[in-house]
């Protein structure tokens, strides 16, 4: 019985053109998701030699500078995104040494 009343809500929301709020950033003229246009860069710390992938989210007019780390000694770098940066390390740092980029500032 109590299937029975929420599917008949739903068809009456359905009816009256009310659909469920959706996930994520929604272009309210059109009601689709805007255009992102997703890259993949695979980029070389120079600090350590870490090698990681930098997986970005682009909008023609909503980038912003974006942070994001070396996985393997915290170096900072900045890109124009429109949403937080994505990193993923395919192979370990190369010097041989395990301090951090930030403990050899001061």
């Amino acid at each position: 019985m109590l299937l029975w009343l929420f599917a008949a809500a739903l068809g009456i929301l359905a009816c009256a053109g009310i659909r469920p709020a959706r996930q994520g950033i929604v272009n309210q003229s059109s009601g689709q998701e805007p255009p992102f246009e997703r890259t993949s860069v695979r980029q070389t710390c120079d600090y350590c030699g870490a090698v990681f992938e930098v997986l970005l989210a682009r909008l023609p007019d909503a980038n912003v500078q974006e942070d994001y780390h070396c996985p393997e000694c915290d170096k900072r770098f900045t890109v124009t995104a429109a949403l937080q940066p994505l990193v993923r390390l395919r192979k370990k740092r190369r010097d041989g040494k395990s301090d951090r980029y930030q403990d050899t500032m001061f």
